[in-house]
């Protein structure tokens, strides 16, 4: 994630010259009262963002969310802001990190791991203890400290630890949100972690669960049922959940044509896709639009 790749995740050219810091894999920010124009921003990170101050009312996926002191803002790689407000006196900080970043520190081998990512699509404002705030703005300001120190003995290896770290940290915290699960056996874990991630970040999105199959060396009969296993929905339930989050995204927050929508998806034609659309969100494409209006 450069530089303009941040200006461009945030609707913003300028806001990547207010960054406390940016290069390829992160960006710090602070002051959020300068993002009061983002709207329809599709973002292309993990960013997490504490409000210290002040409140804003932003609309993700579709659903209005209210974020206020000691909040922390969890955006995942693929959700988008369509529209938001804040109040003046609105204060906080921004960690944000590529998915590839993200991906490279993260030695997690959690069995809840989509059990948080449903958890968070569909809560991304997290009420924290103020001892949680303080936290995670230490990480912040210690980040921020060492961030540009990085020519001295160590001083990447240093950063990316402080990054792991603040990673941990966050998902020691999302332990409080979510409700325990027995944990899968560990191949059908690694398993299915492949598959999301794999699913994550291929786009657009085969709809067949034989591809994701192939490039896991797997039958499409045992990546079910370990889908099954772990989340209680097929392959092929999670796959359509996907694609359907696409759907909406360009639907809602795009000016396209539906044949346009249709290439970027990967539809053979507009007829198809008509037909897609209509059994996943009983209603076509155009219908669904003119009722957003």
């Amino acid at each position: 994630m450069n530089t303009d790749k941040v200006s461009e995740m945030l609707n913003n050219r300028k806001l990547s010259e207010k960054a406390a810091y940016s290069d390829e894999g992160v960006a710090l920010f602070e002051s959020t009262d300068r993002m009061t124009t983002v709207r329809n921003v599709n973002i292309d990170a993990l960013l997490l963002s504490l409000c210290q101050s002040g409140h804003a009312t932003l609309t993700i996926d579709g659903v209005e969310h209210e974020v206020s002191t000691y909040d922390l803002l969890v955006c995942l790689p693929g959700m988008t802001i369509s529209r938001s407000e804040t109040s003046g006196d609105i204060c906080g900080c921004c960690i944000c990190m590529s998915k590839d970043y993200v991906q490279q520190l993260s030695q997690m081998n959690s069995g809840d791991l989509w059990n948080a990512i449903l958890f968070l699509s569909k809560n991304p404002v997290l009420r924290l203890e103020p001892s949680e705030a303080q936290s995670f703005k230490m990480y912040y300001d210690i980040i921020k400290a060492k961030i540009n120190r990085q020519d001295r003995r160590y001083g990447k290896k240093l950063v990316e630890t402080l990054f792991q770290a603040c990673l941990y940290d966050f998902y020691g915290l999302l332990e409080r949100f979510l409700d325990p699960q027995q944990r899968p056996r560990h191949s059908a874990e690694k398993v299915f972690r492949d598959f999301i991630g794999l699913l994550s970040s291929t786009y657009p999105r085969p709809r067949s669960v034989a591809f994701y199959a192939d490039k896991l060396c797997i039958t499409p009969k045992y990546l079910s049922a370990v889908c099954k296993q772990v989340s209680g929905m097929t392959a092929l339930k999670l796959i359509s959940n996907f694609v359907s989050n696409d759907i909406l995204r360009l639907l809602n927050d795009t000016d396209k044509s539906m044949k346009e929508i249709c290439n970027e998806l990967g539809f053979p034609n507009p007829s198809f896709f008509g037909t897609y659309v209509r059994k996943t969100l009983g209603m076509s494409p155009r219908q669904y639009r003119e009722r957003r209006k």
